[in-house]
């Protein structure tokens, strides 16, 4: 049986729940805040970063590790394995992606470690890589491994509504226009994930995020009743200060799929730095892509 390793980056989210069942290695990405530099999940929590950017009034910033840093990342979750898959963080929303594949090529170990495009980031990168663990599971070879995530990739489902769009702007994840539009008009958007890019899908208008979230749980809902879920893999819900959308969410969505598959965790550190507070996420599986 192959011995295979997956390395997911710190953007990656799986509930604790279902994490505590898997072994993986990870990287950490570096925060940038009030001229101070961090490594996310080791030297600075969600609740820091919305602390420190609140009382200096800054907007953090984030970025991949070096390239030769990944390299030492790379070798060392590599050592004692077959063979390396790594899945980082959207190849459209991060540089780490070419890093990773830059990394590769200098030490030349291009038929030992395979970086994967997660197309998503959090839980729906977190969703892909219990996949392809359980794919390990499977002695599947290292091309069925690829192909299988390939086409799962373009199944899953990251949307999320954030309370505004100031840091998203900031951190040049979206337009002006779109900026000014919704926080003058106090619209709270929609994002979702399309061929691993963040748009905007939609927009809802109130004084919190309510009405999102609701929109949300409505496409699920409707992605069930066309039993297009696939639920042989979890349900997550993610957030940043939006606890009771996440209790009065799980409490809805309980009686449609039973609690033995659906789980909530807050987004890392890193995520915050560009979505800002009071963010709310679902992440699923589809059996097919939506048209």
């Amino acid at each position: 049986m192959a011995n295979y390793r997956l390395l997911v980056d710190s953007s990656c989210s799986i509930p604790e729940e279902i994490d505590k069942n898997y072994d993986y290695g990870m990287t950490n990405l570096i925060i940038h805040l009030d001229n101070k530099e961090y490594i996310d999940r080791k030297e600075i929590s969600v609740e820091e970063v919305l602390s420190i950017a609140r009382k200096t009034n800054t907007i953090p910033k984030t970025s991949t590790q070096s390239i030769g840093d990944l390299m030492e990342v790379m070798k060392r979750e590599l050592e004692g394995h077959d063979h390396l898959f790594v899945l980082p963080i959207s190849s459209k929303t991060s540089s780490e992606f070419s890093y990773m594949n830059m990394a590769v090529i200098q030490m030349g170990l291009q038929d030992k470690i395979t970086i994967l495009d997660s197309l998503s980031l959090v839980t729906g990168q977190g969703l892909e890589a219990i996949a392809i663990m359980e794919d390990f599971k499977k002695n599947l070879s290292v091309e069925e491994i690829i192909a299988n995530h390939e086409d799962r990739a373009k199944r899953v489902i990251m949307d999320f509504v954030v309370d505004n769009m100031t840091w998203l702007y900031k951190g040049g994840r979206c337009s002006g226009l779109a900026y000014l539009f919704a926080n003058t008009f106090h619209i709270h958007p929609i994002i979702h994930h399309k061929d691993g890019k963040m748009e905007v899908k939609a927009l809802t208008r109130g004084k919190d995020i309510t009405k999102g979230v609701k929109r949300l749980l409505e496409e699920f809902k409707e992605d069930l009743k066309n039993n297009n879920i696939d639920l042989n893999y979890p349900v997550f819900l993610a957030q940043i200060e939006s606890e009771e959308q996440i209790k009065k969410s799980l409490k809805e969505l309980q009686p449609l799929i039973g609690d033995k598959i659906i789980y909530s965790t807050t987004a890392s550190a890193i995520i915050v730095c560009h979505t800002g507070c009071e963010t709310f996420g679902i992440s699923y599986i589809l059996k097919k892509p939506r048209n």
